[in-house]
């Protein structure tokens, strides 16, 4: 399933920071999970719509929750 960030928030399973506009994809329990923690963050992709390249960053996050020295 593919969703798009709305907000800024820091993944922390996989140590990024998504920037809004982001598209990237889930599982169903990564959905659910993403919804129930930050609910409002994410909207789930209609499949129709032509994919837009999010920004990427090179910032990682560290393990504790904090940005990471790139």
């Amino acid at each position: 399933m593919r969703v798009r960030t709305k907000q800024v928030f820091r993944d922390l399973k996989e140590k990024i920071i998504r920037q809004v506009g982001d598209e990237f994809d889930v599982s169903e329990e990564r959905l659910a999970e993403l919804e129930q923690k930050l609910p409002g963050f994410i909207e789930v992709v209609d499949m129709g719509e032509p994919v837009k390249k999010g920004r990427r960053t090179s910032k990682k996050v560290a393990d504790d929750g904090t940005q990471g020295d790139d």
